[in-house]
């Protein structure tokens, strides 16, 4: 396929380059940045380190290390920062052969420009690309699935409502969305139902209703899961002790956060830990 990959810096800007309608990997690496652009194909924009400012179609968007912005063709997006230390992002294009075909395959065209958590895979790539294990064109495939999946959850998640408004059936989505990416946001701190309810303008039993509805967990549930993700995410590491990662978790107390770990795991965060360390030696 013979993907165009590009490194953009204070020398070369993403206008600069001329590859409209192309598929193309842009890997950025700026202190400060301002572009504004019509976009022409599907994309898919991640941040690597630091947080990147997004307006998409009149909506502000802070996409920050580990998230990324889907943008649609057709979308108005201006983009511009200005950090101390550089902000470090990657770009997926995907041509517009590709995008007519996503969107031919049952995939919904209502997503809106909004943010998403993603997992550890686009930073391993980096890690892999950075040491010469990986090519621009499997790297192009990875950000093909990532928006594959993305895609597929939306719609996946539109039929579940039970309404017949496309227009209501898109606000309850939004509003359910920016619910999740502020629990991801928010995942050290106390669960607050009534400060996410508050946020999605529902009641209580409306939003707990339509956020199980659509996601299949309850709030407090989705928060769980996230919050235990991100332990083994520092249980994977090697720099942290167990209590430190506790602190770092919200747990005051290093049982309790044993007490959440064994009931999502089945065994203690330090048993998990050796385990782990016994496959890295086998």
């Amino acid at each position: 396929m013979g993907i165009p990959f590009l490194h953009a810096s204070h020398r070369v800007t993403p206008k600069d380059i001329d590859a409209s309608g192309s598929s193309r990997i842009i890997l950025s690496e700026y202190k400060s940045f301002e572009h504004s652009l019509q976009s022409d194909v599907l994309s898919l924009k991640y941040v690597l380190d630091g947080v990147e400012e997004y307006t998409v179609n009149g909506k502000s968007h802070l996409v920050q290390a580990g998230q990324f912005l889907l943008v649609q063709p057709g979308d108005e997006v201006s983009v511009g920062w200005s950090s101390p230390d550089a902000v470090r992002g990657v770009c997926f294009y995907f041509d517009d052969a590709f995008t007519r075909e996503f969107f031919q395959n049952g995939h919904s065209t209502m997503v809106p420009s909004r943010v998403f958590v993603a997992d550890k895979r686009i930073h391993q790539w980096y890690t892999d690309y950075r040491n010469g294990e990986t090519t621009a064109e499997e790297s192009w495939w990875l950000g093909a699935g990532l928006t594959n999946e993305v895609l597929q959850q939306y719609h996946s998640r539109a039929q579940k409502l039970i309404t017949g408004r496309p227009t209501t059936r898109r606000a309850l989505l939004q509003a359910i969305y920016d619910a999740t990416l502020y629990l991801e946001n928010h995942a050290f701190d106390k669960f607050d139902l009534e400060e996410l309810a508050f946020n999605a303008c529902m009641s209580k039993y409306h939003f707990l209703r339509v956020f199980k509805q659509i996601t299949g967990v309850t709030p407090q549930n989705y928060h769980q899961q996230i919050r235990y993700r991100r332990a083994c995410e520092l249980l994977h590491e090697d720099g942290m002790q167990i209590q430190e990662i506790a602190w770092e978790l919200g747990f005051h107390e290093l049982a309790a956060f044993s007490k959440f770990f064994k009931k999502h795991s089945g065994s203690t965060p330090s048993a998990w830990r050796r385990g782990l360390n016994q496959l890295k030696i086998a």
